[in-house]
């Protein structure tokens, strides 16, 4: 299928065949999980849920961040296209 038909039809998923590249987001990833452990062991369970919660929306967050520059960069790409086009 190509890239307009995957469109088309909603399947291109950009960000889920996106990886990080190098070290950086994997040592990122562990030094999260190793506070996430940390914060486990030290607070209450009702303390904890609220870290969960937050993370969980801060990740949605960061979600929402994603596509809005998604769709900036796919239509700034279109108009550097068009203009190059025209011209």
């Amino acid at each position: 299928m190509s890239i307009l038909e995957e469109i088309y039809y909603g399947t291109y998923r950009p960000c889920e065949q996106v990886q990080p590249d190098g070290k950086e987001s994997e040592t990122i990833h562990n030094h999260i999980q190793t506070i996430i452990k940390a914060l486990h062991r030290r607070v209450p369970d009702v303390d904890y849920k609220l870290v969960q919660d937050m993370i969980e929306l801060y990740s949605e967050l960061i979600s929402v961040y994603a596509a809005s520059s998604y769709v900036h960069g796919f239509k700034a790409g279109f108009s550097m296209n068009d203009e190059i086009n025209c011209k």
